[in-house]
């Protein structure tokens, strides 16, 4: 049965009829890429490469916490509280809140430098035995502990100046060295320490030259006068046969 426009009306006893599309057939029921990769496959794949990896960063990670636990944990039980006998302590000659005050800022580059975790725990147990023989040195002589913590932020300058040299926001130096001590001596590195010493070495290996050509010379003036003496013996030889 037809209509006007064109179209059919579909029989009544007829069925729908389908078409079937070949990119819809899967075959195992797995999408494939190119190459015949599964796609299910490759993203299981990389899903648990990306765990393991995950799992390998995180060992390593709280290897490192605990190990910073450690070491933060031996400056602040050890080498900030070897500090605390200088506060007590009168220098002669010293202004009793500049002492103070250099005592103070020496705590807080200390604290800095040990919650950096740049020093592994050899360092900070070494760190600690020096601070306590220096707190030790400065009560025994107190004469002596400007000299002694001087010394000390010229120790520290050498591990993490770096730290200490660290500016603000403000532009100011987060651990200024004290006015009360010293000034920071250069530290000499073993380059020019090497070549300082290197003319010296090299003079003394040069030094023998002048000696060996002088016993050169005196050895050739010595034959010379002994072939002079025997020309001269065989000339009065032959005048005397003659």
């Amino acid at each position: 049965m037809a209509l006007g426009n064109g179209r059919h009306l579909p029989e009544a006893s007829g069925s729908r009829r389908l078409r079937r599309d070949p990119r819809a057939e899967i075959g195992s029921g797995a999408r494939t890429l190119r190459g015949g990769i599964s796609g299910r496959r490759f993203v299981v794949a990389g899903a648990v490469a990306t765990l393991v990896v995950a799992a390998i960063l995180l060992y390593f990670f709280d290897r490192w916490k605990a190990q910073y636990r450690v070491r933060r944990a031996i400056g602040m039980t050890r080498v900030v509280p070897a500090l605390d006998p200088l506060l007590s302590l009168n220098p002669p000659g010293v202004d009793p809140a500049q002492w103070k005050d250099a005592v103070a800022a020496t705590h807080g580059a200390l604290e800095t430098i040990v919650k950096a975790g740049i020093l592994d725990e050899d360092r900070m147990t070494a760190l600690a035995v020096e601070v306590e023989d220096m707190t030790a040195r400065s009560v025994r002589a107190p004469s002596c502990a400007v000299e002694e913590l001087s010394g000390l932020w010229d120790r520290l300058g050498e591990r993490a100046l770096f730290l200490l040299d660290e500016r603000a926001r403000n532009g100011k130096l987060r651990h200024p060295r004290p006015a009360l001590l010293h000034p920071r001596k250069p530290a000499q590195s073993p380059s020019s320490s090497a070549s300082s010493r290197a003319p010296a070495s090299s003079a003394s290996t040069r030094a023998p030259a002048p000696d060996s050509a002088g016993a050169l010379a005196a050895s050739r003036g010595s034959a010379l006068s002994a072939w002079a003496r025997s020309a001269n013996s065989s000339a009065s030889s032959a005048s005397g046969r003659s």
